[in-house]
């Protein structure tokens, strides 16, 4: 819808620049051809139709992206009415992105929330807005008998900060009732989110501990206030959400242990830890013949080194505790559950253990991480191994090895060290057992 041609389109830029709402109002009824306006596309123009300025590629440009009304509209916290507004005249203005790939959803979640903390009516506008975006981006549309599939913005990864669920995680909401709905609708608009990875990385579960983290923080600083909503449990229920898209409403410890070490870094049990505070029944609860030690146990790859065979031979796990491994902290909660064989392999968790580097190696557990360095004393296995002794003696059902001849074996296959290393690592583990001799 063409502007009025005596009035430049940027009249209605400026004003939503300087938050001239009601003249804002005012244009668009007057001219609703200016909700088209883009600073980007305008240079191009302009730059196109001067004789002396040199040649631009316009799709080049526009692949870069643009910044609609709409972002700016976003972006300056305008009123509900007048995004509105925007869209009915331009309803693709939500799909658009600007130079950073974000949607004007992205920039509303990061701008949007301000100045909400004590105001209702800011608080309900940001809630309309959000949803009215969302809805847009997932309704038909039929311009000129042609029907348009839906594209959700949820789906739209910008360039630095992935989608906006990322972007939710990184800075969240502080209504805890508002946030878990919002995250809610994000996840249900497109629940690939959950397992996508922003451009530096890192998934929504590792952005959502770093939010828990500096709410903890926060928290104990204001511990004084009733009103200051429990973090923890917020990002338990942020969490759960995360699980249902991928394993449907029931989720035990298990599915807590796989999301963590497939999503949200394995180097840390922060969401184990949360989850056992609030069920801490979880730990000794058999799901699909295997108990929460032996899920840890496999998805977490270990790594052999000679160090730890000299302990597992030794009987001496002098390691200190280690926080941040799994096998640690359910060994600390339930130590009985390192004697218990899952039920359909009739393997230990110490089975699990030794043999999950190869397992991850062969592909049927990809991680793009590596272990950390304090891994080497493996506080886990050890604990493992303080809990059943008898256990190094119990052979594999699968490689009907001892606990013993797998360290030897899984360090034949899995190349941590040099060649000369080897040698000198497997002559250790006979010196120290010479009984392994007939198992290698």
């Amino acid at each position: 819808m063409p502007s009025h041609t005596t009035t430049p389109k940027k009249i209605l830029w400026r004003e939503l620049l300087h938050r001239e709402w009601g003249a804002a109002r005012l244009r668009l009824t007057l001219y609703p051809g200016d909700a088209f306006y883009t600073p980007e596309e305008y240079d191009i123009r302009h730059c196109q139709s001067s004789p002396s300025s040199s040649r631009l590629q316009p799709d080049t440009e526009r692949h870069q992206g643009v910044t609609t009304c709409l972002h700016l509209a976003c972006r300056n916290r305008s009123p509900s009415d007048l995004v509105e507004l925007l869209l009915d005249i331009y309803p693709a203005a939500a799909r658009r992105r600007d130079a950073e790939g974000w949607t004007p959803l992205h920039t509303h979640i990061l701008h949007g929330s301000v100045g909400t903390v004590g105001n209702p009516t800011r608080e309900a506008e940001f809630l309309h807005v959000f949803q009215l975006l969302l809805h847009k981006s997932l309704t038909r549309r039929v311009v000129r008998s042609i029907e348009y599939p839906p594209v959700s913005v949820a789906s739209i990864h910008g360039n630095t900060t992935g989608a906006p669920l990322h972007l939710f995680c990184c800075h969240g909401h502080h209504d805890a009732k508002n946030e878990l709905h919002l995250v809610r609708a994000l996840v249900l608009a497109d629940p690939s989110q959950v397992t996508r990875s922003d451009p530096n990385g890192c998934f929504p579960g590792t952005l959502l501990w770093r939010l828990y983290t500096n709410r903890c923080r926060r928290f104990r600083e204001d511990f004084s206030s009733s009103d200051t909503p429990d973090p923890a449990q917020r990002t338990l229920q942020i969490l759960f959400c995360f699980l249902e898209a991928l394993w449907g409403k029931h989720h035990t410890l298990h599915k807590v242990l796989e999301y963590q070490a497939r999503y949200a870094g394995p180097d840390r049990t922060d969401f184990v830890r949360l989850y056992l505070e609030v069920y801490p029944e979880s730990v000794l609860y058999w799901y699909e013949g295997k108990l929460p030690l032996h899920v840890a146990a496999e998805l977490w790859p270990r790594s052999v080194t000679r160090r730890m065979a000299l302990k597992v031979w030794s009987l001496m796990p002098g390691s200190s505790p280690d926080v941040a491994d799994p096998l640690w902290r359910l060994g600390q909660v339930a130590p009985d559950a390192a004697r218990q064989m899952d039920q359909r392999h009739g393997r230990l968790p110490l089975h699990y253990a030794l043999t999950a580097p190869l397992t991850a190696r062969l592909g049927i557990q990809k991680h793009r991480w590596t272990p950390p360095a304090c891994w080497e004393d493996d506080a886990g296995i050890a604990g493992l191994i303080q809990a059943h002794p008898m256990g190094l003696a119990i052979p594999d059902p699968q490689t009907h090895l001892p606990a013993v001849g797998l360290v030897g074996w899984v360090a034949s296959q899995v190349p941590v060290t040099s060649e000369t290393a080897l040698v000198g690592f497997l002559y250790s583990i006979l010196r120290h057992e010479p009984c392994v001799l007939p198992h290698g």
